[in-house]
């Protein structure tokens, strides 16, 4: 079963309901937090933590002191006691996304800002880049990329390990009959190495004109991203 969520924290503050919260996250991710500067970047990293706990709450019946976890050698977070649950969070400018599963699973968030293409040419296969230069929308086109990419590398649970230009996708426009669809919705094929590989199903799409998300699963992907309220997580958690 794929679970996915997301959260927009445009207008949220460091107020009680950030402090209420703050005290469900992994001691970890709390001295994370008091480490940042800046008070979205706060926000960002409490409610990452805090998503990750509504969908296993709200799904698996899991909370507070059930819950510890581990990292892998190459840094991806995972539940220590519940390996059949795999997870994956991301979170890029106003928005916190979180993704769960029985298999493996990747997730990547990025806001649509102008990009240098010599970052594509140097760090993306030559085919991508060659895309990319005739493309009509380059910055959408590179984060869509790149929002792949990571989502790619991080269901590998090997990270930046991997270097990009390893491997690489092919984009054909979609369908626009099916009205679920959009015009940054692609088919999506994966190749590494130069070789096809069928392991995982991928989806992209933008959550707001200038965010793009991106999803790697290796089960059939549905739908979109569900959206959730602030009501919803704090009725959730703090019931």
């Amino acid at each position: 079963m794929l679970i996915r969520y997301a959260f927009s924290i445009d207008g949220l503050k460091v107020d009680e309901t950030f402090h209420a919260l703050e005290t469900l996250v992994t001691q970890e991710r709390y001295d994370k937090i008091q480490r940042f500067h800046f008070e979205q970047d706060k926000i960002r990293g409490l409610y990452a933590g805090v998503l990750l706990r509504f969908a296993l709450k709200k799904h698996y019946g899991l909370e507070g002191a059930s819950l510890a976890f581990e990292k892998n050698e190459y840094g991806k977070p995972a539940l220590k006691d519940y390996k059949e649950i795999q997870f994956n969070l991301s979170h890029s400018g106003n928005w916190v996304v979180c993704a769960l599963s029985d298999k493996a699973i990747g997730v990547d968030v990025e806001e649509i800002k102008a990009k240098n293409l010599d970052i594509a040419k140097r760090f993306y296969a030559p085919a991508e880049y060659e895309w990319l230069k005739n493309s009509e929308n380059p910055n959408q086109l590179f984060f869509t990329y790149w929002t792949l990419k990571e989502s790619y590398v991080k269901a590998e649970g090997k990270g930046m390990s991997i270097p990009f230009d390893s491997f690489s996708f092919t984009l054909s426009k979609p369908d626009l009959k099916c009205p679920d669809q959009q015009e940054s919705d692609y088919q999506i094929k994966l190749q590494v190495e130069n070789q096809p590989c069928n392991t995982y199903h991928f989806q992209t799409y933008r959550l707001e004109e200038d965010v793009v998300v991106s999803t790697c699963s290796e089960e059939p992907i549905e739908g979109r991203f569900q959206i959730v309220s602030l009501k919803e997580l704090t009725e959730t958690l703090c019931s």
